[in-house]
């Protein structure tokens, strides 16, 4: 009787321990997300491009827009970066 009640208690005592890490497992995944790309916005291309030498050079803007739309598709760098990088264009 005693052996059958300490293996009831051990067997128990496993599915919780399991349960535990399951369950630690998966909040840490799911508290690790990304959230950096969801509040990267800088705007619209036509706005942060129209600084400097790009306000009065359509070709210089129109290399501006290109160049933050290719920074952004090669997915190398975030949002802010690609329109910072752009920007460059306009401030030879």
């Amino acid at each position: 009787m005693f052996k059958s009640k300490f293996y009831v208690m051990k067997k128990l005592i496993n599915i919780l321990h399991r349960g535990l890490y399951l369950t630690c497992f998966l909040i840490f995944f799911s508290c690790n997300g990304d959230d950096e790309t969801a509040t990267d916005d800088p705007g619209d291309p036509n706005d942060f491009c129209n600084i400097e030498a790009c306000s009065s050079n359509p070709t210089f803007k129109s290399v501006c827009i290109d160049e933050y739309n290719d920074c952004v598709a090669l997915g190398i760098k975030t949002k802010t970066e690609c329109a910072a990088f752009a920007a460059e264009t306009c401030t030879y």
